[in-house]
């Protein structure tokens, strides 16, 4: 699961609380800036969500298809707002 906190969010710690009350399931949160080398969310504060969509939605992308390749099982999304 990736989720997908709202803009002005901070990046990394969200996706904790909806993994302790979906055990066994992974959850990624999003991260405006982007994956490190080794596929992990890199850190991001309020200022990082401002981008244009087309960079919102190739990031958003590359993270489900980052995911669909660690598990090999459908990515769902979890959006706040």
């Amino acid at each position: 699961m990736l989720e997908v906190a709202g803009f002005g969010s901070w990046c990394c710690e969200h996706g904790r609380s909806l993994a302790y009350v979906m055990p066994g399931t992974l959850v990624q949160q999003f991260s405006y800036r982007g994956l490190d080398p080794a596929g992990h969310p890199l850190p991001y504060g309020p200022a990082a969500s401002d981008l244009p969509l087309p960079v919102l939605g190739d990031r958003i992308a590359a993270q489900v298809w980052r995911l669909h390749a660690r598990t090999g099982q459908r990515v769902d999304i979890v959006a706040e707002s």
